[in-house]
């Protein structure tokens, strides 16, 4: 198969083009979720398939408007997964400033200091 088997819905997807195709009927249309993050995976791969489809019948006009599709939905997802990567930063465990990314200790330069000169 040329897609992975793990997938459920996309096993019935190609069950279902398979019938479509010897009943001489059109494709079915792919499965087009947005929810989540992996909803939207999932139609990605599932308009994959679909195109996979109709370059093998020859319907290159229907296969351009799908691939259209699954280039907005490839935008959708790089921007959903830009928007929810945060980098972690380290704080000042005393005044909670930030830390550059080089300090390997939970103390800003400041606040170190001002611990040391009491102890003394």
């Amino acid at each position: 198969m040329p897609f992975s088997t793990n997938e459920p819905l996309l096993r019935n997807q190609w069950k279902q083009n398979l019938e479509a195709i010897i009943a001489g009927v059109d494709l079915p249309e792919p499965i087009m979720k947005d929810a989540i993050l992996e909803d939207l995976e999932l139609s990605y791969k599932s308009i994959g398939l679909h195109l996979l489809f109709l370059y093998k019948l020859r319907k290159i006009t229907e296969a351009h408007y799908w691939e259209r599709i699954r280039e907005e939905l490839s935008d959708r997802i790089h921007d959903r997964l830009k928007s929810g990567i945060e980098i972690p930063r380290s704080t000042c465990k005393n005044c909670g400033k930030i830390l550059p990314p080089t300090i390997k200790f939970s103390l800003c330069d400041e606040c170190y200091f001002d611990y040391i000169f009491e102890k003394v």
